[in-house]
């Protein structure tokens, strides 16, 4: 500026407008390329393709703006009229007084430490919007110090274009700047910021910055020794609009639009040049669905964080084969200005281009598709979504097509076998393993099996599984606690297990395997015994029974098998020839239960005395709880009757148990398994035939025990 000094001001300006867009910590460079990236939460920042601070390599000496190097090499370039006299230095408020020559403040010989002065302070300003120190902040500073420059001259350009990386080639940029001015009584900077892609013609990037008639004021003080006041300086951040541009590179052009030498006094600093490319998702709800049902596919278009308008953004969509736009499409958008094509039944492709609004953070295009077949439908970058522009391309999104569904398959272990006979018996322990497998397309989730059991079998178990989550096409096996074999589950012959899977698909669907069955046979083994003694109530003390006395007859049944008979009785041919029958206790009998049953008295006859004998034959009959019979054998028992002869001599007839006594007799007859065991027997006979009768009563019990050890096999299913 060639004009008086100015007045300085003491207020100090309460409207300081900071930074819209991201505040990038000094020295921050360009950023490195990203990749494609899903769905995000919300704007995210612009990509800093150019960050310039002036800091990089100076101190208080100053340069003009062709010596300087950015951080990465960056080489400016300006009109002449923009790098002598005052004009395009880099430099900070704690410069030297001595080296105003050094930044050509000499013009004006009664002003020049006033510019020099002047052109420092600006430089302070700025500090704090680039979170530099006050002293220390460098920035590119003008002063108009002798002639006026001209309209649209280049105050900065790169050198050479700046490589613009990042995952999309067409792009919206725009840039960012803060300034600093003097003087704006008189006229302040036009700047205009321009794009050369691939550093060819020029772009605007919006209209002209109008650096005094926005922001703020605020007050700096004079460098020391510099003899100038201090200085109301006008600072203000700016963002441009969004320009849509296909290149890999640009140059980046700073001009300003105003010539004039009076007033337009300026400086900038934390120049970037940003990559503000909204985010293009794509996404499937719900992402599992069955054969021909539908599934609604979204386009969300994601605003950067200046929330910047976006014109003009297109895509094109082949959706992946068998999958199409369902027969009611009910096309859906929220982004203004947009037209799509093909969003009509059955087709395959899809054209949108739209804009999203200023302010606005993302908007949404959506439409119905569906496919007839079970699958996986990718609609990836390139093969599905592709001629992209001015959007980052999206993640791949993926719709399965096939119902979620698991298998379970059991097996079981005897852990604890008391008798070391292989089958399960009352008290022997056992643990199921189950195989759960995700036989769906879709990762499951809540993992869990319950297993009830069959009954009689009970209570249930507890079942332990080493995760709660399965991918697609995985297994596991899950573990059991140990389950107690009962008398019931030995009853009925086997422990019956019926467990089921369950777990949760994507879609917060439930899904729920068949049942898995298994039946674990058990010990098996049915028998039953009697034995049978006589209580003789006599009149005359012979240990004989003599005409009119009574003979009451008991039987000791005995359950010799494993399993638990019903409909327990004792059959007596001689006593119900008389409709006569042994009452018992109960017609039930546990493994190893024994009772007691009593006929009625019977009175002894002429007929017994003529015979010498009362001869009594029974049996014991029980039901198994498969509902087969179980017998013991015939037990025969014969009670000696007073036989005198003429002479008074006395012959007792018959044959008690060999113990002696001349009524009464003691014997058993066992039936195990299937049939009957060898005869035991009392009766008249040797003492030989007793000893055969019990060797053969020892003998079938042996052959018996042998049968109930065989193993039999296991049924599940």
């Amino acid at each position: 500026m060639r004009c008086r000094a100015l007045s300085a001001s003491v207020a100090l300006a309460t409207g300081l407008v900071t930074a819209v867009l991201l505040a990038a910590a000094p020295g921050a460079r360009a950023a490195s390329p990203q990749p494609a990236l899903a769905a995000v939460a919300g704007p995210s920042d612009p990509r800093v393709v150019l960050d310039e601070d002036f800091e990089n390599g100076v101190g208080d000496q100053p340069v003009l703006l062709d010596s300087y190097r950015g951080a990465t090499g960056t080489a400016y370039a300006a009109d002449p009229a923009w790098l002598r006299a005052c004009n395009g230095v880099v430099l900070s408020w704690s410069a030297p007084q001595t080296a105003r020559e050094a930044a050509d403040c000499t013009r004006q010989v009664a002003t020049n430490e006033f510019a020099y002065s002047r052109i420092r302070q600006m430089a302070r300003a700025l500090a704090p919007l680039g979170g530099q120190g006050a002293r220390t902040n460098h920035a590119l500073a003008s002063y108009t110090d002798g002639e006026d420059p001209g309209a649209g001259r280049v105050e900065l350009a790169t050198v050479r274009p700046v490589a613009l990386g990042g995952p999309a080639t067409s792009r919206f940029l725009a840039a960012r700047v803060d300034t600093a001015s003097v003087n704006c009584e008189f006229g302040g900077a036009r700047l205009r910021v321009f794009v050369a892609p691939g550093g060819g013609a020029e772009v605007p990037l919006g209209p002209a910055l109008d650096s005094c008639g926005s922001g703020g004021t605020v007050v700096v003080p004079a460098p020391p020794g510099s003899g100038a006041s201090e200085a109301d300086v006008r600072v203000a951040s700016h963002t441009t609009p969004a320009v849509l541009l296909d290149a890999a590179t640009a140059g980046l052009v700073v001009r300003n639009a105003n010539g004039s030498g009076m007033g337009n006094d300026t400086a900038f600093d934390n120049l970037r040049l940003l990559d503000v490319t909204p985010r293009l998702t794509t996404s499937f709800t719900p992402d599992v669905v069955a054969p021909g049902e539908t599934s609604r596919l979204t386009f969300t278009v994601t605003n950067t964080s200046e929330l910047a308008e976006k014109r003009g953004w297109s895509f094109v969509d082949t959706l992946p084969p068998g999958l199409v736009v369902a027969p009611n499409p009910g096309l859906r958008n929220t982004c203004e200005d947009t037209t799509t094509i093909g969003a009509r039944p059955g087709s395959e492709e899809l054209q949108v281009q739209g804009t999203i609004d200023e302010g606005q953070r993302s908007c949404t295009i959506s439409v119905d598709v569906v496919a007839a077949a079970s699958g996986r439908y990718t609609n990836a970058p390139g093969s599905g979504v592709h001629d992209v522009a001015g959007l980052v391309p999206p993640a791949a999104a993926t719709l399965t097509v096939g119902a979620p569904s698991v298998t379970l398959g059991t097996s079981a272990d005897l852990v604890l076998d008391h008798d070391a006979d292989g089958l399960p018996g009352v008290g022997d322990q056992l643990t199921y393993r189950y195989v759960v497998r995700n036989t769906g397309p879709v990762r499951l989730t809540g993992v869990a099996v319950h297993d009830a059991l069959a009954a009689p079998a009970g209570p249930e178990v507890t079942v332990t599984c080493p995760s709660t989550t399965l991918a697609a096409g995985a297994s596991m096996t899950c573990t059991s606690s140990r389950y107690a074999v009962t008398q019931a589950d030995v009853d009925a012959g086997v422990v019956a297990n019926r467990a089921t899977a369950s777990a949760v698909a994507p879609n917060d669907v439930t899904v729920v395997s068949k049942p898995s069955k298994i039946r674990t046979e058990t010990v098996w083994r049915k028998g039953i015994s009697i034995t049978k003694w006589v209580v003789l109530q006599e009149k005359d003390g012979d240990q004989l029974a003599d005409a009119g006395e009574r003979i009451e007859y008991r039987f000791t049944v005995r359950n010799t098998g494993l399993v638990t008979l019903t409909e327990v009785s004792v059959e007596d041919p001689a006593l119900a020839l008389l409709g006569l029958s042994a009452t018992c206790p109960s017609t039930v009998l546990a493994p190893g239960e024994t009772m007691t049953c009593v006929a009625p008295w019977y009175t002894v006859t002429q007929a017994d005395i003529d015979r010498g004998r009362v001869r009594n034959v029974a049996t014991s009959r029980g039901t198994a709880p498969d509902g087969a019979d179980v017998l013991s054998g015939p037990y025969r028992l014969d009670t000696r009757t007073d036989w005198s002869t003429a002479d008074g001599a006395r012959r007792g007839a018959g044959a008690g148990s060999g113990d002696g006594s001349p009524y009464g007799a003691w014997g058993s007859a066992a039936a195990a398994n299937q049939g009957p065991s060898a005869l035991a027997h009392t009766g008249a006979g040797s003492t030989a035939a007793l000893a055969w009768g019990a060797a053969l009563v020892v003998l079938g019990g042996i052959l018996s025990a042998v049968a109930a050890s065989l193993r039999r096999p296991r049924r599940s299913e």
